[in-house]
């Protein structure tokens, strides 16, 4: 069996050495005998400087349909000229706010690609703490549905008045 060898690979390859000459029947002879997963260790081998210096793959937060169809921005009448500030109320008769509204109001879809990374002030009783959105995903729905029931949310970011 033929020695697999960083210079065997490149006759596999068709690059030209100073052993294989060009183009001659051991050449061809040899191409047949390294298995092609050596030849791609090879590859990968010579090419490891490139691979670690490509930048990373951005990826989208993974946000369940559950969760995008189920929150939504709300804005009281009161509120239209409230600037980077906006309400998040579940649909749902459990939440606080949303089955107690009784006056006009404008419901806004949250936009995920902007949004995600608003920071979100949950109003409790007699103190306020922060969240984000990705930690919202991971909560439980039932811990969810208990937050909303109790709490006003509040996101913090740019968001323009709806009256001027």
């Amino acid at each position: 069996m033929q020695e697999t060898s960083p210079e065997n690979v490149k006759i596999a390859e068709g690059i030209p050495t100073e052993k294989a000459g060009n183009g001659t029947a051991t050449e061809v002879q040899q191409q047949s005998t390294i298995p092609d997963s050596q030849v791609s260790y090879y590859d990968w081998q010579a090419n490891y400087s490139t691979i670690l210096n490509k930048s990373p793959i951005e990826t989208k937060p993974y946000i369940p349909n559950r969760f995008r169809s189920g929150f939504m921005y709300v804005v009281l009448e009161n509120e239209l000229n409230l600037r980077n500030k906006r309400r998040i109320v579940s649909l749902s008769s459990d939440d606080l706010l949303y089955a107690s509204v009784t006056g006009k109001c404008v419901f806004i879809q949250i936009d995920w690609k902007n949004d995600f990374t608003n920071t979100l002030k949950v109003h409790e009783s007699n103190h306020t703490w922060e969240t984000t959105f990705s930690e919202l995903i991971d909560t439980r729905p039932v811990a969810l549905r208990h937050l909303f029931a109790r709490s006003e949310v509040w996101a913090e970011g740019h968001y323009e008045p709806l009256s001027g």
